[in-house]
């Protein structure tokens, strides 16, 4: 997962590096990983008593784990200086800043 502030800054930065730097034509760029239940415990932070239910698609979450859990970008940390800004309490505070007196979570609370 990756929030999209860094994934238009990694863009710009590639974009923007000196071609002599660059030892491949494309990289991977990676940010965090994270189960739902580590999302739930985080909004738990600054919603007390926020509770969450679920049900997993199979076919998507056959997907999911045929994934690697994680993306190789030691290439662009290298080669370009590449790191991730963003990790998840950045992540769900940004998602709950969006959600005002209006939302259904707020009234729940």
């Amino acid at each position: 997962m990756m929030y999209i502030d860094d994934c238009l800054r990694a863009t710009l930065e590639v974009m923007e590096a000196p071609a002599e730097a660059l030892s491949l034509r494309t990289y991977n760029v990676n940010a965090m990983s994270f189960s739902p239940e580590e999302v739930a415990q985080e909004v738990l932070k600054h919603i007390p008593g926020f509770q969450i239910t679920y049900n997993v698609d199979s076919v998507r979450q056959d997907i999911a784990d045929s994934w690697p859990l994680n993306f190789d970008d030691s290439n662009a940390r290298k080669d370009w200086g590449w790191k991730h800004d963003f990790d998840l309490p950045e992540l769900v505070m940004t998602m709950l800043s969006f959600h005002g007196s209006d939302s259904r979570v707020a009234q729940a609370n």
